[in-house]
C-alpha cells in the first residue's frame, strides 16, 4: 500500500544505545566511562567525544544523533574499544560489553637530592605497540593519570596489555620520555629521577656597548636525543630594555643564536651546562 500523498516520513531524530559493561571477571562495571566518537569522514575536523556513564550495575542509556560511531571504554579495572563503527539509528542495544584487564603503572619522580618531586605534570601516554593502530586518538587522550597529592605517585589505572611510551614535564628538572610495558593484572612501579636543566641568564649588547633590546631565537645545533624529543628545540626570548632575559629547562649542549626574523643568521654559538649560567653576546653591526 502507498503512504497518503503529501504524507512525509520522518526519520528518528536520536539513537537511544544501551550497554552492560562487565569487568574481565564478569562483575558489573560500576561508573565506567563510555564514549562514542562520531565518523564525520573527515580527518581535519575532530568531533567532540559524547561520554556517559554506567550505573551501579553496569548499564548504561546513551542518546545520540544518528550516525557512523566507534566506541571505547575506560574503567580502573580495564578498557575496551570498538574495532569498527557501527551505523546507528532509532534502538540499538549493544549487550554485554566485556572490559579487557587492565594493568597499573605507578610512577614516582626524585629530585638530584633524592627528594620527592612536588612539580612534575604529566604531559601524555601512548600505546608504541601495534595495539596503537587500533585506537582512537580520543582514547589514548582519555588515559590521564590520578595523583593524591603534589608529593604522591602518579597512578593509571586499567591499561590494556601492550607497551606504552609516558611523557612528563617539571619545572625541578628534566624528565625523560617513560618507556613502560603492561601486563594484565600486574602493578608496575617506577622511580624516575629528574635530571638538571640548564638555565641561562642572556643578554645582547650592540657594538657600542648598549643593550639590543628585540626578539631572538635561540636553537640547538643538534637534534635532541631520543629520550628527550618531547622538549622544545627551539625557545623565542624576548629582550627587554631593562632586564637580561633568562630561559629555563634547557637540555644541556650546543646551541644557536639568532635575531628571531626571517632569513636572520645566526651570530653566536655556544654550549650551556646542567644548572645555571649567564652568557653576554655582541650583535654584529648587520644585524644578523
Amino acid at each position: 500500500e502507498k503512504p497518503a500523498e503529501g504524507l512525509t516520513l520522518q526519520l528518528p531524530q536520536t539513537a537511544f544505545v544501551s550497554g552492560l559493561v562487565l569487568r574481565a571477571d564478569g562483575e558489573a562495571a560500576q561508573n565506567a566511562r563510555v564514549t562514542f566518537l562520531e565518523d564525520v569522514g573527515n580527518q581535519r575536523r575532530r568531533p567532540r567525544p559524547r561520554n556517559f556513564r554506567s550505573d551501579e550495575n553496569g548499564h548504561f542509556e546513551a542518546p545520540l544523533p544518528p550516525g557512523e560511531y566507534t566506541w571505547f571504554i575506560r574503567h580502573p579495572s580495564g578498557e575496551a574499544a570498538s574495532r569498527a563503527s557501527l551505523s546507528l539509528a532509532g534502538d540499538f542495544d549493544l549487550g554485554e560489553m566485556l572490559l579487557n584487564e587492565g594493568g597499573v603503572i605507578e610512577i614516582s619522580f626524585l629530585r638530584t637530592d633524592g627528594k620527592p618531586a612536588q612539580r612534575a605534570s604529566f604531559g601524555s601516554v601512548r600505546r608504541t605497540d601495534a595495539g596503537a593502530e587500533l585506537e582512537s586518538n580520543s582514547l589514548a587522550s582519555a588515559r590521564r593519570p590520578e595523583q593524591r597529592g603534589s608529593e604522591s605517585p602518579f597512578v593509571l589505572r586499567g591499561l590494556a596489555t601492550g607497551s606504552y611510551q609516558l611523557r612528563f614535564t617539571s619545572s625541578e628538572g628534566l624528565i625523560p620520555i617513560i618507556d613502560v610495558q603492561v601486563q594484565p593484572g600486574l602493578s608496575s612501579k617506577l622511580e624516575i629521577g629528574i635530571q638538571p636543566a640548564a638555565e641561562l641568564r642572556m643578554d645582547v649588547r650592540s657594538r657600542d656597548g648598549q643593550r639590543a633590546a628585540g626578539r631572538y631565537r635561540l636553537e640547538r645545533k643538534d637534534a635532541l636525543p631520543a629520550e628527550w624529543s618531547h622538549l622544545p628545540s627551539s625557545n623565542r626570548i624576548r629582550l627587554r630594555d631593562n632586564d637580561p632575559a633568562r630561559v629555563s629547562g634547557l637540555v644541556p649542549g650546543t646551541y644557536l643564536l639568532r635575531k628571531d626574523e626571517r632569513g636572520a643568521q645566526h651570530f653566536a654559538e655556544f654550549t650551556v651546562q646542567a644548572g645555571s649560567q649567564e652568557r653576554e653576546f655582541v650583535l654584529p653591526e648587520s644585524g644578523n
